[in-house]
């Protein structure tokens, strides 16, 4: 007598239905990762601008109340140019994120460098730094003692955007002023003509941007010169 097994196995669509769902399960998740992978990168890349910013800023803020009474800003002509703010002794200056990135002809005579390279943001201590740095015609290759270079970061390029300096209020003689600072990252293409990160591309503006790695802030103070520390 002959019996016959009647376990029935997977059909074909079964089996195809089961490694299309396995498929998806693996597709998100991948997804998943690299998802969170960006948000990663994005985060740190904001810690770094939130970090390097507030001890900018700082730094800013205890110069302005050590000097006495000179505060002067010095922008060039065009808003992709440099920057000079002159306090009694100390200056700092450098080049905006603009003319960082410019390879327009002959800016480079213009640019204020370190060793041949542009500077991003440097502080000068000295009697004589006012003088050769805030002249009309300054000093473009920084050679000071004591100087630091404050924009340094091992992740990305840095650059500042924005620098300005105006009286907290607009009658009377007051020693408080508003400091405005706006840094961030400098790669090339991936910030708009308001130095605001890109997500899309755009030919006109070069390279493809890096949304990940781009991050800009504003940081605003006040302050009186003369104050106390």
């Amino acid at each position: 007598m002959t019996t016959t097994d009647k376990t029935k196995g997977f059909t074909i669509v079964e089996l195809t239905l089961a490694i299309l769902f396995v498929s998806i399960l693996l597709l998100a998740f991948a997804v998943v990762t690299i998802r969170i992978g960006h948000m990663y990168e994005k985060g740190i890349t904001i810690k770094t601008i939130n970090q390097i910013g507030r001890e900018t800023m700082d730094s800013l803020r205890r110069d302005v109340r050590r000097s006495e009474s000179f505060l002067e800003l010095k922008n060039s002509d065009s808003d992709n140019g440099n920057f000079r703010l002159c306090l009694k002794n100390v200056v700092y200056l450098g080049n905006y994120g603009k003319m960082l990135n410019s390879d327009s002809p002959g800016i480079d005579a213009t640019r204020f460098k370190i060793d041949g390279k542009p500077a991003r943001l440097v502080r000068i201590e000295g009697n004589d730094v006012r003088d050769k740095y805030c002249a009309d015609v300054p000093k473009y290759d920084i050679t000071a003692d004591k100087r630091s270079e404050l924009l340094v970061s091992d992740n990305t390029e840095l650059a500042v955007h924005k620098l300005a300096v105006s009286p907290a209020v607009t009658h009377g003689i007051s020693k408080l002023y508003k400091l405005d600072i706006e840094v961030g990252t400098n790669k090339k293409g991936s910030l708009d003509n308001n130095t605001r990160c890109r997500i899309n591309h755009d030919d006109s503006l070069g390279a493809k941007p890096d949304f990940d790695y781009c991050s800009v802030v504003e940081f605003t103070t006040f302050v009186r010169i003369g104050g106390v520390e």
